[in-house]
């Protein structure tokens, strides 16, 4: 499967009531990312790396950020995110 250099998703409030806290494959942006795009495993961790069908991708600061909170069990709301193929970021 070929996946493409950038995601962009929409965060759902739907994706946010089934999605938990601490559970990398199961989190809202996980979610999101797999009502998309077709992906047989994915892993979101916040601000590091991030995993879809073994491919390293980079969640923009907005994501990161909601992650952060949404593990520590606080409010979030629905949003929009980027996930950036890691080879493809100039640092």
């Amino acid at each position: 499967m070929n996946l493409p250099n950038e995601i962009k998703v929409d965060v759902l409030q739907d994706d946010i009531k089934k999605g938990k806290p601490r559970c990398p494959c199961v989190c809202p942006i996980a979610l999101a990312v797999k009502r998309a795009v077709e992906v047989d495993t994915i892993a979101i961790w916040g601000r590091g790396l991030n995993y879809i069908n073994g491919i390293k991708y980079r969640l923009c600061d907005t994501g990161s950020d909601f992650v952060y909170n949404f593990d520590k069990y606080e409010e979030v709301k629905p949003c929009s995110v980027v996930l950036t193929k890691f080879e493809d970021i100039d640092d």
